[in-house]
């Protein structure tokens, strides 16, 4: 008759013995770093920096090149008032110099109204048609004189002023663009301090977290440097069987032979 069993081997790994304290002991420090009062504490400083001079200044240009250009108001009133046509007789000097050239033309009549006098004297025909005639011719050529005076003075005189307005209007863009441009570039330079400000901002910020963790920080580095191994144990069960008879059989035999012996 047979019968079994079970045969139970405990095998344990226990962590390098030169290793054990010092796991303990980051242990140990990694509970108390967890139980105790953290007081670490966000930054107390301002995160973000202020904003330069120059990008203040850049601003307040361009709010006031865009809603407050004295340019742009005067190049609006010059269109307006070329639509109403407040310039066709803007000129205040324009007269003066019509009248001088008026004066000229009708001087220049009266020596031909005398010239022709004289001739028809001369020749016994004062009074005639001959006369009349070159009076007649005179006039006409002092009404062209004065006709073309008046256009030259006053409508090529209009014409190159309005022109001269209109343009005026279309620099005014100009330098209102080159305000923009003004202060666009130094909003440039503002951006530029800006951003050096605020990389000094990130470093004190960088600075103050790492002195909040450096105690954390130290303890994991601690903790990977002496990671390893900690140990375990494990049991194996294997089964046993035995010969009930033939261990009866070989006890009797056992005893038989010392009874033999004696």
């Amino acid at each position: 008759m047979a019968g079994g069993g079970t045969s139970n081997t405990v095998t344990k790994a226990d962590p390098w013995s030169g290793q054990q304290p010092y796991l303990t002991a980051g242990f140990e420090d990694a509970s108390n770093w967890y139980n105790s009062n953290n007081n670490s504490q966000y930054y107390q400083g301002n995160t973000v920096a202020g904003q330069s001079d120059a990008t203040k200044n850049s601003y307040n240009m361009v709010q006031n090149a865009v809603t407050n250009n004295p340019l742009q108001n005067a190049s609006k009133a010059q269109v307006q008032a070329t639509l109403n046509g407040d310039y066709l007789n803007g000129n205040p000097y324009l007269d003066a110099n019509f009248q001088t050239g008026a004066n000229q033309i009708a001087k220049a009549y009266g020596s031909a109204i005398g010239q022709n006098a004289s001739n028809a004297i001369s020749s016994g025909r004062y009074g005639s048609g001959v006369q009349q005639a070159a009076n007649t011719s005179a006039q006409d050529t002092m009404a062209k004189n004065l006709n073309d005076l008046y256009t030259k003075t006053y409508y090529n005189n209009y014409q190159n002023e309005r022109q001269n307005q209109l343009n005026a209007v279309g620099q005014a863009q100009n330098v209102q663009n080159q305000a923009l441009t003004n202060a666009n570039a130094l909003g440039s330079v503002g951006s530029a301090q800006d951003a050096y400000a605020q990389s000094l901002v990130d470093a004190d910020v960088n600075k103050w977290n790492y002195n909040q963790n450096i105690g954390y920080n130290k303890l994991a580095n601690y903790l990977s440097l002496i990671n390893g191994n900690y140990g375990s144990s494990s049991t194996t069960s294997t089964p046993t069987q035995s010969n009930t008879m033939g261990n009866l059989l070989g006890t009797a035999a056992m005893g038989y032979g010392l009874l033999s012996g004696s």
